[in-house]
């Protein structure tokens, strides 16, 4: 009896090292940045309230999160422009060992009196575009890119990409803009 203990202790042992290393050497959580799916961004209008844009999956793939929109500081005063519901103003963040860097606080320092940072999570989904309305008090006057981070949880790591969109810009060939009543929606 006293050896089939041993045994199983053995056994119990050997598979919890084969578990813990296969956990270590095997299951490493992998984050990509860009090489994702690709997201198609367009300005839909600019009402008297606000600009609106679209985000679409350009290919069959799994759903996505909108998680942050920037933009030049500059535009945003001039246009008066706001983020959408559900996201917030948020300055880039650093982590513990960024703050110990003096050049990288100064770099982050310069990027945030140079530019705004909306941070949110909106869902992305295959099929379904995504419209979002930034509030603005002159959105006529806009002029300048919004650059929009989405991501994908893929297991424990995940993939993080990002799309542009140049605010009154010439409609493309085949870019639909939306109805007065489309306008109003929202």
């Amino acid at each position: 009896m006293r050896v089939v203990a041993i045994g199983c202790g053995l056994l119990v042992l050997l598979l919890v090292g084969y578990v813990g290393w296969w956990a270590f050497n095997v299951m490493t959580i992998v984050t990509t940045t860009g090489g994702g799916p690709e997201v198609s961004a367009r300005q839909l209008a600019s009402t008297t309230s606000g600009i609106w844009i679209e985000l679409r999956l350009v290919e069959q793939a799994d759903a996505c999160r909108v998680t942050e929109i920037s933009a030049p500081r500059r535009l945003v005063e001039v246009v008066g422009l706001r983020p959408p519901e559900g996201f917030v103003d948020e300055p880039l963040p650093l982590t513990e060992d960024e703050r110990r860097d003096p050049e990288t606080v100064s770099w982050a320092a310069g990027w945030n009196r140079d530019h705004v940072r909306w941070v949110g999570s909106e869902a992305l989904s295959p099929g379904e575009p995504l419209v979002l309305e930034l509030p603005a008090s002159s959105p006529a006057a806009a002029t300048g890119v919004l650059s929009i981070s989405y991501e994908r949880k893929l297991g424990l790591g995940g993939m993080s990409s990002a799309a542009t969109i140049t605010l009154n810009a010439p409609p493309e060939s085949g870019t639909s803009r939306p109805t007065g009543a489309e306008e109003g929606a929202g």
